[in-house]
């Protein structure tokens, strides 16, 4: 089994009460395994009664706790987790565990990252000084003088059954190989290279499909075209339709839309997002690149739609761009990297954190013809 990782995953700890935000009162029904609902079902004493009687079942037919008040009902005064303080760790939920930790597997590699949802792993991930994977086990020949190897303690939480063709795998890792060495490449702006990466995978799309999708028109041939200030809004537009998570959400969405699209010509909306894009750097982009193409790139191993996996990633750093520009328009100055921590985190936990949210975003790309490749590189390239 390969097992691997960002460079930065083990420096991950949860800061616990010193958390600002903690995600034991984000309002999120908490789910738990069987084995450990029916370990908590077979405590007795005052703690065991409290865990029993915090015990539901869903919608879904999962087991999860009652919530109060949005809060865990476990979550104690201080800020600490009450079921770790009296029974340890190991007696906590895999959700709980893990959180904000996630896993993919295929074939046999494991691969395992830190998301945007957690304000610490936001921190670690927004500051990282160049993306690195660390691996151990045995690894497929082509990868191995790509990825730094390291030794990691792995738990898969979960494992795709279905067979898969090596090859295949082979060659998605060896794109998102091409992919990385692209966001690698500091002598291009950080949106040339995602306006690079669109064609690179856009073009990998097409040779998955049978198809040639041939050189794209130079950025001065195309870009006067598209009406980008209104194809930066219709975008808007679908992560607002998304199943609504987090309160937040709506604050921000309504902050982008009164500053970046309320009476706002396309020179002034351009200017606001340059004015951003310059205070912030492209070291930020290129975190967030990095974060999604690793996170959802080798999902395409079973739809074999690489190229709405970039999209999806493309996509996201805009949508948070507009929320960086907006809060800066809104401050009046430059972001502080807490301020970004905070809003990255309210994009993770109300797209990123359902399953059926980034599948609505794809599937708008997929079935949708708004945001072809010659729009995105036109958006990214405003």
């Amino acid at each position: 089994m390969i097992t691997r990782t960002p460079k930065y995953y083990d420096e991950f700890k949860c800061i616990a009460s010193e958390c600002k935000d903690n995600c034991c009162c984000g309002g999120w029904l908490i789910e738990l395994d069987e084995a450990t609902a029916e370990y908590y079902r077979t405590l007795e004493g005052e703690f065991g009664e409290k865990l029993k009687s915090s015990l539901m079942t869903d919608e879904d037919g999962d087991i999860c706790f009652k919530l109060t008040d949005n809060r865990c009902p476990h979550l104690a005064d201080n800020g600490l987790c009450s079921v770790c303080c009296e029974l340890g760790e190991e007696h906590m939920g895999v959700v709980c565990k893990e959180f904000p930790r996630y896993t993919i597997s295929f074939s046999n590699v494991t691969e395992k990252g830190i998301g945007l949802a957690c304000e610490e792993a936001a921190r670690i991930i927004l500051s990282d000084d160049g993306f690195l994977l660390t691996e151990s086990g045995e690894c497929f020949e082509s990868q191995q003088t790509d990825i730094a190897k390291d030794e990691q303690d792995w738990q898969i939480a979960e494992d795709f059954e279905e067979e898969e063709d090596t090859g295949w795998i082979e060659e998605m890792l060896s794109a998102r190989n091409e992919i990385f060495a692209i966001l690698s490449d500091r002598t291009k702006t950080v949106f040339q290279r995602m306006a690079e990466i669109l064609q690179f995978s856009y073009d990998f799309q097409e040779q998955i499909n049978g198809e040639d999708g041939g050189k794209r028109q130079s950025q001065e041939d195309f870009t006067e075209e598209f009406d980008v200030k209104g194809n930066f809004e219709l975008l808007t537009d679908i992560f607002d339709n998304l199943e609504l998570l987090n309160d937040k959400w709506q604050d921000v969405s309504v902050l982008i839309r009164e500053k970046l699209f309320k009476g706002t010509d396309k020179e002034a909306f351009k200017d606001a997002l340059h004015m951003s894009a310059n205070d912030i750097g492209g070291r930020v982009f290129e975190n967030l690149m990095n974060y999604f193409v690793f996170r959802y790139f080798m999902k395409a191993v079973w739809d074999y739609n690489p190229f709405d996996k970039i999209r999806f990633a493309v996509c996201s750093c805009i949508i948070i761009w507009e929320m960086f520009t907006a809060a800066q328009l809104k401050k009046g100055e430059a972001l502080t990297d807490w301020d970004m921590i905070q809003l990255v985190k309210i994009f993770s936990r109300q797209v990123e954190y359902s399953e059926e949210n980034v599948e609505a975003v794809c599937e708008e790309f997929l079935f949708g013809d708004d945001f072809d490749v010659d729009r995105l590189i036109a958006m990214v390239l405003v």
